[in-house]
């Protein structure tokens, strides 16, 4: 057998090994970038942490991960939200006077997966109505065009811009003051201006969609969130 005829038979074997060689070349370039990413994000959280006298939660590793499970703790893993801890994302909580915070990220899943960075505020006492707050779109225009609720609290600007829904109209126009309108219209604007906040019973949750990476700006969002758990304290008990 001649040079040629080896080198057409090797060809597709050739062929199998440079292709395997650059999948596993792409592989681990993505799973390096990825533990790169994953490593800055923590440690962004980490200093943040240490700057406003907050709690960093550093992940569990996998071998605690699979023993938490094999011994019928899974529901550990749970923060009091419901939204899984130690999951690879980093978490940060502030405890506050009557609440505490808590800041992670979270994504969709999926083939093409949304991230979302997250406040999540528990209150000591619980609060007696429903409260959500987001942007209107173009769903929701189609929505108040059929009655759906829309509360307006005299704020021409905010009322045009938000949606606001609440099983008691009277206590959310009076949580949705002065103050709290300048500090979550700033929360609305990092990233995108998107912004979905809900309060029920003990929990208020701010979705913000997308990642807020910089440090400065996680930091200043937080420390937002820390200004609503303040504003929304004193308004606890209104009927």
């Amino acid at each position: 057998m001649n040079f040629g005829n080896l080198l057409s038979n090797m060809f597709p074997v050739i062929m199998f090994i440079l292709f395997l060689s650059i999948f596993i070349i792409s592989l681990s370039y993505s799973i390096i970038s990825a533990k790169k990413r994953s490593e800055r994000r923590h440690k962004v959280f980490e200093e943040i942490a240490l700057e406003i006298g907050a709690i960093y939660e550093k992940p569990l590793k996998f071998i605690d991960l699979t023993s938490f499970i094999f011994q019928g703790k899974s529901k550990e893993l749970l923060n009091p939200n419901n939204i899984p801890r130690n999951t690879g994302f980093p978490v940060l909580e502030l405890p506050l006077k009557g609440s505490k915070l808590r800041c992670t990220y979270h994504s969709s899943g999926g083939k093409n997966p949304i991230f979302y960075t997250d406040i999540f505020i528990e209150f000591e006492k619980p609060y007696e109505y429903k409260l959500r707050i987001y942007p209107e779109g173009f769903f929701s225009k189609i929505g108040k065009s059929l009655g759906m609720q829309d509360i307006e609290i005299g704020d021409p600007d905010f009322d045009g811009q938000y949606i606001i829904k609440c099983n008691n109209p009277d206590s959310a126009i009076q949580v949705v003051n002065s103050h709290f309108k300048q500090v979550f219209i700033a929360m609305c604007s990092f990233k995108y201006n998107n912004i979905d906040f809900t309060l029920e019973g003990h929990d208020a949750t701010f979705q913000k969609t997308g990642l807020i990476e910089d440090k400065e700006e996680l930091k200043q969002y937080i420390l937002m969130g820390k200004q609503i758990a303040e504003i929304l304290s004193p308004h606890r008990n209104l009927l």
